[in-house]
């Protein structure tokens, strides 16, 4: 990530004035996902980053429900689409193919997590948005 220095196994963050205001756990899903795809998608990142974050902010029962189903929105992909079609970004063709076989080759270690994940824990399949208790996004 661009705003995390990693000297000497200390890590710093840095650039926080570029930072915004957002749901703390659309935050928390980024930094997870960034930290399982640096480390290969290996299972132990995730019960570190949980384990570690919720001794300072425990998750609320409908913030845990909800998390998986976040941490699984595949925002790589998105935001590789949005700078293609909206933000136009001046990349070649070949730029844009090269990110999307990129993400396509990690995809089977992301999807076995998750699945596992959303097993462990229990998920139930969602038939439709609205089951969603999404209000602890909008206090």
């Amino acid at each position: 990530p661009r705003n995390i220095i990693i000297k000497d196994g200390i890590w710093h963050l840095i650039d926080l004035e570029l930072s915004g205001i957002e749901p703390y756990l659309k935050d928390y899903a980024t930094l997870l996902e960034r930290a399982l795809r640096l480390n290969k998608w290996q299972p132990g990142i995730m019960e570190l980053i949980e384990g570690s974050y919720t001794q300072v902010r425990p998750f609320s029962g409908s913030e845990s429900r909800f998390l998986p189903y976040l941490c699984c929105f595949p925002r790589r992909y998105w935001r590789i689409c949005q700078q293609r079609f909206q933000a136009r970004l001046p990349w070649s063709e070949s730029r844009y193919a090269s990110r999307f076989w990129e993400l396509t080759n990690t995809e089977k270690d992301r999807s076995k997590l998750l699945r596992s994940w959303l097993s462990e824990r229990n998920q139930p399949k969602l038939q439709y948005l609205e089951d969603i208790d999404d209000s602890f996004l909008y206090p």
